[in-house]
Parts: C-alpha cells; structure tokens; sequence
C-alpha cells in the first residue's frame, strides 16, 4: 500500500488525519499534450505544485522525441516550485536552473506568441510583479522571454544611466560573449554525454554478445 502524501507531495505516516492527506496524481503510461497542460497548470491554481511535476513528467516519459527537453524542463519547473513549498529555497534555485539552462538549449522555445497565450492567466495567478521577475529572470538564456520584454512595456528591464557610450556598448558586448561561452558549453556537454550513453551502450551490447 503506497504512503500518503500531503499537499507538497511529502510522505506522511499511514495513521495520518484524513486533513492532512492529498490524493496523488493517478498512474499513467500516456497522457497528450494538451490533457498535461490542463491538468497541470489547475495544479498549480490549486497550490500543488508537486501534482503539476508529476503530471509534467508523465508526459515527458511518453512523448515524441523533439519535445522531450520542453517537458523535461516543465516537469523540473514543477520540482523548482516543490522545493520552494517545501521551505527549501536553495533547493529550488537549483532545480530551476537546471530547467532554464535545459530550455536554453531551445532559445526560441517557449515562442512569444505562446507566452502572450498564458501571461494574463500568469499575471491572475500570482502577480504582476511575480511574472515580471520570472519574465525578466528567463529573458537572460530564452528568446521567447527577450522578445517579451522588449515589447511589452510591464515586463521591461529598466535602463540603468550609462556613464558613457563606451561604458554600454562594451556592457551589450560582455553579455553576447558571455552567453556565447554558455551556449559553448552546454553544446559541449550535451555533446559529452550523447559520447557517454553511446559507450555504455555498446559496453552493454558486447556483454550480451550482441556486437
């Protein structure tokens, strides 16, 4: 018999009081696309956020291969907001990082013209000034959010007083270099671990004497 959990997804003891019990999400080997947003972003209405990861990830473990990435992030978005509940700030900001580094690999995924889809039930959820933050915060590794923010006014990043021309160009410069060596990096990494499935993949194939 599996344990109860509460609201954040955490085990409770089997003797728990019924207040204290959250059903969890229901068990499934498939779920399309457009049931895992619904059903995941009423979650998070609901202020289950460990519901929406598992909902999220569901999805990611079934469906096609061009958007694993997409929902893998959404399902560590989920994790991020979890931890975050949960009290565990540290927790959450490394979670999210992964995500936002993961779609980063996608600058141009989620597109504008989807985020101008969920901005306004966003902005009815948590806030003006709490998807200003996020839009802001992604905008650094996401096109889709760069785009936001430089086209709609609620969500621009105020200019900060320039001493001198020099001063802002070179900052612009400094930034396109840095998320150059970002992109750089995670090629290179992304490259190294396709090496490594590869390898323990035919290790494998060879102990089985398939090769």
């Amino acid at each position: 018999m599996p344990r109860p959990r509460d609201r954040y997804g955490r085990p409770l003891a089997l003797d728990a009081p019924a207040h204290q019990i959250v059903a969890t999400v229901p068990e499934r080997d498939d779920i399309s696309s457009a049931t895992a947003w619904d059903e995941a972003t009423s979650y998070l209405r609901l202020d289950l956020p460990f519901h929406a990861h598992e909902v999220f990830e569901q999805r990611w473990r079934c469906c096609p291969p061009g958007e694993r990435d997409c929902w893998r992030a959404l399902a560590q978005w989920g994790a991020a907001l979890t931890h975050q509940a949960r009290g565990n700030p540290k927790g959450s900001r490394e979670v999210a990082a992964r995500a936002i580094e993961l779609l980063g690999d996608q600058s141009d995924d989620p597109s504008l013209e989807d985020l101008q889809l969920v901005i306004p039930a966003l902005v009815e959820t948590f806030g003006l000034d709490a998807v200003r933050l996020m839009a802001v915060q992604y905008s650094v590794s996401l096109g889709g959010f760069r785009k936001l923010v430089l086209t709609d006014d609620r969500f621009k990043i105020p200019s900060a007083p320039a001493t001198t021309t020099r001063g802002a160009t070179g900052g612009s410069t400094f930034n396109a270099a840095a998320q150059d060596e970002k992109r750089r990096a995670r090629a290179e990494r992304k490259e190294k671990d396709r090496l490594d499935r590869a390898k323990a993949e035919a290790q494998r194939r060879a102990a089985y004497g398939r090769i």
